[in-house]
């Protein structure tokens, strides 16, 4: 760095030049400690309260609810159609392995929205609609659903 001395004097336009260097490397690091906070804050948000995972429950119970729905549909038909002596403790239905050609005598038969996936995880035991996969969360929110567990 040179300095320009006049009468003894330091040069102004210097002067001004080190303050003004001297003042963006204080915003460079109050700029960075900002952005390391806020870093800090947003993943201890997604460790804690994770949306994704909380999108995926959510899609689940709602799938659960509807194919519910649809069981108890097809128990009602199935009543009228034999005029009250339908026995439900006669439906017993198999995982679907989602081979849509393959759906006689699995879960798929009686529940027709059953996605292709979720028919590896749900049967249909004697009567009761009921989880069967192996996924620990999805095994937590069936039973959060009262669900039965195979």
């Amino acid at each position: 760095m040179y300095i320009i001395y006049m009468c003894g004097k330091e040069d102004n336009t210097m002067k001004d030049r080190k303050k003004v260097s001297g003042i963006s490397l204080i915003v460079l690091v109050v700029t960075i400690i900002v952005i390391i906070i806020l870093a800090g804050a947003v993943i201890l948000s997604l460790t804690s309260n994770n949306p994704i995972n909380e999108a995926n429950q959510a899609s689940f119970k709602s799938n659960v609810d509807n194919y519910n729905s649809e069981f108890n549909l097809y128990v009602a038909s199935q009543f009228s159609k034999t005029n009250g002596t339908f026995d439900v403790a006669t439906i017993t239905k198999t995982v679907w392995d989602g081979n849509s050609a393959n759906i006689a005598g699995t879960v798929k038969e009686v529940i027709a929205s059953m996605t292709a996936k979720d028919g590896k995880n749900f049967k249909i035991e004697k009567g009761v609609f009921g989880y069967c996969g192996t996924d620990l969360n999805e095994k937590k929110w069936a039973q959060e659903l009262n669900m039965t567990i195979f």
